[in-house]
């Protein structure tokens, strides 16, 4: 049996976590600059939500923009599950460039389908597992 120490560590504030089930799959860093290229596909995708957007099976003809972060947030955990990258990543930078407030996108698959969960006071917290044994036969070594 191993021993093990959970160390937590906060992701910054210039960062978007997406996590799924508990896993963290995805980081976005907003301190990194957007190429040209994603920008546009951004004002694409505020384009083509300008037509209406669906949330829950219901038009929604003037999305706000709350409206539009639970449209895209609902695409990225899709594309995540899909294996869909790019989308993934687009889908992601909208999040991050429109909505700076928001520090995680929470995914949790559950009976009645999956929730998503947008956290805006929180930031996402890694945990990394570590080895007491690990750690104690480092410090034997350095004595």
């Amino acid at each position: 049996m191993i021993d093990e120490e959970h160390t937590e560590q906060l992701v910054t504030e210039q960062q978007l976590a997406v996590t799924l089930n508990g896993d963290h799959v995805l980081l976005y860093d907003r301190s990194q600059a957007l190429p040209e290229h994603q920008q546009e596909y951004i004002y694409k995708m505020e384009r083509d939500m300008d037509r209406g957007i669906r949330l829950d099976g219901t038009l929604v003809v003037n999305p706000d923009p709350l409206q539009r972060a639970q449209f895209v947030a609902g695409h990225l955990v899709l594309a995540l599950k899909q294996n869909r990258d790019a989308h993934a990543a687009a889908a992601c930078s909208y999040l991050a460039v429109r909505i700076p407030s928001l520090k995680q996108v929470r995914a949790d698959d559950t009976p009645a389908g999956t929730k998503i969960e947008l956290v805006f006071d929180q930031g996402y917290q890694m945990s990394v597992a570590v080895s007491l044994q690990d750690v104690k036969a480092s410090l034997k070594t350095k004595h």
